[in-house]
């Protein structure tokens, strides 16, 4: 152990090493300080001195001689002897001594560490070890001067799945302060032995340093904003492990004297130093999800905040500790929303007490709170900073304020009073605190100017000047990593968290499950037609999208701001978003198609069914099987069979009736699915010996629609998020929808097809979400299928279905008339978007047959329908095989998903930002 001074004077500084167990200094000399200590055999009462000695139960202790200067130790007055911790600070008028105690590190098996795992270690020893003493395996060695360390002061050992701490010390030690016997480790416990502290992590044995609590030093602080100073040259000095209270009117400036002392906001000018570990800060608002239990709430606060190799037993212990410690138990299993204004204030100070912070700030606790209940929360804040962390609260109340073991009012972003609740009252001369209010309201001196009274007054009554700031010594808290299994953790965590909160409400669940049924019945029943049909299904998806992540941010944005300053990062926070909603609406996306295909099936029942289809493919199987037989059937002799006798055995490459090829069980299942999706005329032409292949048509018809559907979720979840990152409330969310919706309708190539839209509109179309996701449906619509007939008189290109005909009837008086028409294609909008050339419209050759009348003169004879146009990409006759539009689609809509997520972490980071 070695003890140092760094000592300062008005003309010098220096720094002097103690050898021996007692020192005296010397205030006299011109400067208050002199270098030489005195002996003690020349000390007499008329000296002026301060005598630093070292006790029996290894304790230094600082005493000032009688009659001499005034010496202040850490703010206090020096009158009878006091004990002395490492960085205590000692002062005169002229002169200030720090005081540091320098220890040997603790050694771990012999060698100094900064931390133990405990992965695999039964049992560890901690104490004392004598010189010239082996090293013991498996113990924690410290200073062999200090004898009031046992040799085997305390065992840590493994218990049942825990790790217990068990006193073993003639003089004792502690655990958070507290003297124990026996007692399990919770996460962030202290254990302190002499003048050494170990923090146990869950996973191992930290070294720290002893001191709990924050010291808080603010120098000179000043927030501009707005073109206007809202706090103006603060300086104050809050010791570790007290109540503060900052007052003041609204708008004076205290709440944000608090949020730039915390670090929660950047002062403009001035600086701030903490010296503890880690912060807790708890908002005015709530910081916690209500839709979840309060052990939901907590417990995944502690596995985003807390290192992600802390045992999830240990999570459990630390979060059963944390309940019982706020006196939340018989509420554990209640869902937030249904707990008291009070309650909720204690689970928001429950997350922040995880990480066992050196320093906890709250904004206005007691607001809204009845006045029991604000007395069961103070006196509980009270107990808090009497027990391991320095609390400091802005408040309007003043009827606990002498709960406070400081007052610090704020007056025009001036401190115009700091000090002790009694002391107010004599300054502002009131005999109510809650008269200073009224006092500073029609008080006609300036904030500057009070400021300045109470300087003088602090100076009048033996006040002294502001500490020097130390470094902060504490070592950093044990937070979740920052590299790939961290944000792995963490989004796994969010994603928890996220489904545990869309579980917790069941009116929305149900709203979430009869939305698209509903929806879905009716698309089915309106629409006969199959390519609209599959539109309404796009935009009711990108409709869900928008609207299930429209609010997700916007609502919760204080508690991922205090996430954020906790080292959660922005990234895990977003795609847990992404990939649960996603998962979500494109759910909501298959179950609507479903719907709305099954009702469609039963009211528009399609002119071609399933039996039909399968039926023609068995047929095409048939011919193809017999005409292989044919071209590899041998030439043999004719042999009568007399009657009675059995038929002779095919020979090889013939096929009897029994063995009758067809389609396989398999490929007719997967040709009945496609035929449910719309796909069956693309199944059937698929198998002819000229058809695009059935397993490539299958493929591309059920997976494009899939991927339709899905990246169309995904998009209008990305678009949605957007919305609610960047607006600044709900309702604003919520007007956004419909304005990103509505263009979506009107250019995604159904209502107008991409042939009617002028030039510019179809540029704005095909970078538009919708356009993308229907042009990925038409390809899918169209693949394998053969390019029909086309009409041959209209401006517009119109696909015929050849060979089928569709017969209108009518009644004029008392006569029926009817006529045939070549049927529409069921996909003829699909045909349009994809073959049409959209510059060329209308402008083709109409075909005709030049005939000779009676009379010998030529006329034009049209003809309705015909095989080619020179506005179309492809003849009839043409197998469409080609997935570049899909392929360009699909990319658009990637382009739509990145850019949103991009624009989205943009707008997280500037709130983290404009806070930070």
């Amino acid at each position: 152990m070695r003890v140092r001074l760094h000592c300062e004077t008005e003309a010098d500084s220096w720094d002097a090493e103690i050898s021996s167990r007692m020192l005296f200094l010397d205030l006299g000399g011109e400067h208050g300080l002199r270098r030489e200590s005195l002996a003690a055999a020349t000390v007499s009462e008329s000296t002026a001195f301060v005598r630093l000695d070292f006790g029996a139960d290894g304790i230094w202790r600082a005493q000032a001689s009688s009659g001499g200067p005034e010496v202040f130790l850490n703010g206090s007055l020096l009158v009878h002897p006091r004990p002395l911790q490492s960085g205590d600070l000692l002062q005169g008028e002229h002169w200030s001594a720090d005081f540091h105690l320098e220890f040997p590190p603790p050694l771990f098996n012999g060698q100094p560490f900064a931390e133990v795992p405990l992965a695999g270690v039964a049992e560890i020893s901690i104490g004392r070890q004598e010189a010239g003493e082996e090293t013991t395996e498996d113990c924690i060695e410290l200073d062999p001067d200090l004898t009031q360390i046992s040799r085997q002061h305390v065992v840590v050992e493994h218990r049942e799945g825990r790790y217990v701490a068990r006193d073993t010390s003639l003089a004792g030690a502690t655990l958070n302060g507290q003297r124990f016997d026996t007692r399990p480790l919770v996460v962030g416990d202290r254990l302190i032995i002499g003048p050494y502290s170990f923090e146990f992590t869950g996973y191992s044995l930290r070294a720290v340093h002893p001191r709990i609590g924050a010291e808080i030093h603010a120098s000179n602080v000043g927030v501009d904003a707005g073109g206007r100073t809202i706090l103006d040259g603060v300086s104050l000095q809050i010791p570790a492990c007290s109540f503060v209270g900052i007052l003041g009117g609204s708008g004076q400036g205290k709440t944000t004297l608090m949020t730039a002392v915390c670090g929660i906001r950047r002062p403009t000018r001035g600086s701030v130093t903490i010296d503890g570990a880690a912060v807790g800060y708890v908002p005015q608002d709530d910081i916690v999800h209500v839709e979840l239990t309060v052990e939901q709430a907590i417990r995944h606060s502690a596995k985003l905040r807390l290192d992600a190799r802390i045992p999830p037993a240990e999570i459990r212990a630390l979060v059963d500790e944390i309940i019982l410690r706020l006196g939340l138990e018989e509420h554990r299993h209640k869902q937030i929303n249904r707990l008291s204004g009070g309650q909720r204030k204690r689970v928001s100070i429950a997350t922040e007490l995880l990480a066992k912070p050196a320093a906890l700030f709250l904004d206005e606790p007691s607001s809204g709170l009845d006045p029991a209940t604000e007395y069961h929360l103070m006196r509980l804040l009270r107990h808090l900073a009497a027990a391991d962390c320095t609390v400091v609260c802005t408040t309007h109340v003043l009827g606990r304020a002498y709960l406070f073991d400081r007052l610090l009012f704020i007056h025009g972003g001036r401190l115009v009073f700091d000090g002790p609740p009694e002391e107010a009252r004599e300054f502002f001369q009131v005999e109510s605190l809650d008269q200073v209010y009224v006092k500073l309201d029609g008080s006609k001196e300036s904030a500057a100017e009070l400021e300045a009274r109470f300087q003088q007054w602090r100076e009048a009554r033996g006040g002294r000047a502001e500490l020097p700031v130390r470094p902060a010594d504490a070592a950093p808290p044990a937070r979740r990593g920052r590299g790939l299994a961290g944000h792995a953790g963490a989004f796994l965590t969010q994603l928890a968290r996220l489904r545990d909160i869309t579980v917790s409400d069941r009116l929305a669940l149900l709203y979430l499950l009869a939305q698209p049924v509903l929806i879905a019945l009716l698309i089915g029943w309106v629409a006969e037609d199959y390519v609209l049909r599959l539109f309404l299904c796009l935009v009711a998806v990108l409709w869900f999208g928008c609207s299930n992540g429209a609010q997700q941010i916007v609502k919760e944005r204080p508690v991922f701001t205090r996430e954020k300053i906790c080292g959660v990062g922005a990234n895990p926070y977003l795609l847990s978003k992404y990939w649960l909603h996603g998962v979500t609406t494109a759910a909501q996306g298959l179950l609507l198609f479903l719907v709305a295909q099954t009702t469609a099936l039963v009211v528009h029942p399609p002119l071609v069914g399933a039996g039909q289809m399968i039926a023609e493919m068995n047929r095409l199987e048939r011919d193809r099987a017999d005409a292989v037989a044919r071209a590899t059937r041998p030439q043999i002799e004719f042999a009568a069979v007399e009657e009675g006798q059995p038929t002779p055995p095919p020979m090889e490459g013939q096929t009897s009736a029994a063995q009758e090829p067809g389609v396989s069980l398999v490929k007719a299942a997967a040709a009945r699915l496609a035929w449910f999706c719309g796909g069956g005329e693309n199944m059937a032409e698929a198998s002819r010996d000229d058809g695009a292949g059935f397993w490539k048509t299958w493929t591309a018809t059920i997976g494009l629609k899939s991927l339709a559907l899905a990246g169309t979720a995904l998009a209008g979840v990305a678009m949605g998020l957007a919305i609610s990152g960047l607006v600044q409330t709900s309702t604003q969310a919520v007007l956004w929808v419909p304005l990103i919706l509505i263009p979506q309708i009107l250019l995604g190539g159904v209502v107008l097809v991409r042939p009617e839209l002028s030039a510019s509109a179809r540029v704005l179309a095909s970078l538009t979400p919708s356009f993308s996701a229907q042009r990925i449906l038409d390809v899918s619509n169209v693949y394998g299928l053969t390019v029909p007939l086309l009409s041959n008189r209209t401006k517009l290109p119109v696909f015929l279905t050849p060979g089928e005909k569709e017969r209108i009837e009518w009644t004029l008086g008392d006569k029926k008339f009817s006529q045939s028409y070549d049927r529409l294609s069921p996909v003829n909008r699909s045909w349009q978007n994809l073959l049409v050339y959209p510059a060329a419209r209308g402008q083709h050759m109409p075909a005709f047959d030049e005939i000779i009348t009676k009379d010998n003169s030529r006329q034009k004879k049209f003809h309705d329908t015909t095989a080619v146009r020179n506005d179309v990409r492809y003849p009839k006759g043409t197998v469409y095989e080609d997935l570049r539009p899909a392929v360009q689609a699909a990319a658009v809509l990637a382009v739509w998903v990145v850019l949103s997520y991009g624009l989205t972490l943009w707008a997280l980071r500037r709130v983290a930002a404009r806070t930070g």
